[in-house]
């Protein structure tokens, strides 16, 4: 007799789970390729960008779903209070949406809402989606994989949301705080320094509201020292990226070799 169809486990909420580091790779390129590529490179999850970037919902959906083939999760950055996108995310089998730009505790509990089945939220149900295996697992299952299983992540990256950060910890449905150290940093006066003394304490207290409320934290890796004091700190979310950036970096330092090699013979830039 062939097995019933089951919800694909998130590797995420399982690694996080046993508080195990999750790393987490930004892909800025919307082609369902790249799921696959950053698989095969190892990562755990992939973080897909709709709020800078100009991928088109259709786009992110061929990408949630390359990932889920792919065995990776995925967590999609939705702008600010779109509930639309975040559910259709959700509903194509999303692991995780990730909301930017939160001020305080009122405008996370209105992103929770929409993210969230009842009784936690009030997010619209579909019962026949990627997400249920197109209607191939029971409703109940799927309520609860999606209230437990899929994170709410918070983007802490303005100094209202450092401010209120254990009230915003405390909101109901919310899974990890996601620390934005460019906007943070930009927004307090020191442009791109995550080792600015602001920064530096927003990590301290965002790792303190998490413990105190038993959440998970983390942010973008910068390096090597850096992930030393993320971890040491309680951070398990770890991400770096995006793959525009380190195609780019890989291809200038590809061509400088060659450059280098070509010098006798007139070299690689215009003469």
């Amino acid at each position: 007799m062939k097995e019933a169809p089951r919800l694909r486990r998130s590797i995420v909420h399982e690694r996080l789970a046993k508080s195990l580091p999750v790393y987490c790779f930004k892909s800025n390129i919307p082609h369902p390729m790249m799921p696959e590529l950053l698989a095969l490179g190892g990562v755990h999850c992939l973080w897909l960008d709709c709020e800078h970037f100009a991928a088109t919902s259709e786009t992110l959906s061929a990408q949630v779903q390359a990932a889920r083939g792919a065995d990776v999760d995925a967590v999609v950055r939705v702008p600010n209070g779109e509930y639309a996108l975040a559910a259709r995310m959700l509903d194509n089998g999303a692991n995780g949406i990730m909301y930017p730009q939160v001020r305080d505790p009122e405008d996370v509990a209105r992103l929770v809402d929409r993210t969230r089945f009842a009784p936690l939220g009030r997010r619209g149900a579909d019962f026949g989606p990627a997400a249920a295996l197109y209607g191939q697992v029971p409703w109940e299952d799927v309520r609860r994989y999606q209230n437990e299983q899929v994170k709410v992540l918070i983007q802490i990256e303005t100094p209202e949301a450092v401010e209120r950060i254990d009230e915003i910890a405390a909101v109901p449905g919310i899974s990890l705080l996601f620390i934005g150290p460019g906007d943070l940093s930009i927004t307090m006066g020191l442009p791109m320094d995550a080792a600015a003394p602001h920064v530096l304490d927003a990590m301290r207290r965002t790792a303190e509201a998490a413990q105190h409320h038993g959440l998970h934290w983390g942010m973008p890796v910068l390096d090597r020292s850096h992930a030393v004091r993320i971890l040491s700190m309680g951070g398990r979310f770890l991400t770096q990226g995006g793959d525009t950036s380190v195609l780019l970096k890989a291809v200038q330092q590809l061509r400088a070799e060659i450059a280098e090699v070509s010098e006798p013979y007139g070299g690689l830039d215009p003469g």
